[in-house]
């Protein structure tokens, strides 16, 4: 499809899908076509007035550039959480929320002893470090519709059967065999049964690896 026929709604859905490909150069594309078109000068400076912060007309194309950089480092954290990397995506995450958290406070106490341009150069900086969480969580909404998705098709595949489904909801759950066998109504050694069935289909064979693989 031609990109002069591309509407701006369709953006997401164009990230979600090249995500989805694992096709990463072109989903950070349309992800900072998204910044690009929610981030419109006027926009982007009003935005910035919401906290006191006014940006001239160079300080407007080093945001944009902030904004690009964002995009890319967002992208990083998405490629972890879609190989699950939880963990390391979200200490990624944190480390820039805190940095954007103590230029923040920088600013405040600058901005109370009277030291105007201290404080205007720390919320820059604290907008430029919250950026990338910004997109981290933008990419992470994607992600998980991606793995929902994902999950659908893959037990689709699997053809389990009604009960073993059942059971997997409840396992997943964290209850006993014997609380699942008391919330199906059936027997202790029928759970059990399934239960193994289940877990070959999966390709695993303990509840441990169940978590791993199936549980954030």
């Amino acid at each position: 499809m031609p990109e002069n026929n591309i509407e701006k709604n369709d953006y997401a859905k164009l990230v979600e899908k090249y995500l989805l490909e694992k096709n990463y150069p072109e989903a950070n594309y349309w992800q900072k076509k998204m910044w690009a078109n929610a981030y419109t000068e006027s926009n982007l400076k009003r935005f910035l007035a919401t906290i006191q912060l006014s940006v001239n007309d160079d300080e407007y194309i080093e945001c944009i550039k902030w904004l690009e950089n964002a995009a890319n480092e967002g992208l990083e954290i998405a490629k972890l959480l879609l190989d699950y990397h939880y963990k390391e995506g979200k200490e990624i995450s944190k480390k820039f929320i805190e940095q954007g958290d103590t230029h923040l406070q920088e600013g405040k106490k600058a901005e109370e002893t009277g030291d105007i341009d201290t404080a205007r150069e720390e919320f820059l900086k604290s907008f430029k470090s919250f950026l990338p969480a910004i997109s981290s969580v933008k990419y992470k909404e994607y992600v998980e519709t991606i793995k929902e998705k994902n999950k659908t098709r893959y037990f689709e595949n699997l053809n389990l059967t009604g009960r073993e489904w059942d059971i997997f909801k409840l396992l997943i759950t964290d209850a006993s065999p014997k609380e699942i066998a008391y919330n199906l109504k059936i027997s202790y050694p029928t759970v059990n049964f399934h239960t193994k069935n289940l877990y070959r289909k999966l390709g695993i064979q303990s509840r441990a690896e169940l978590y791993a693989k199936f549980k954030k």
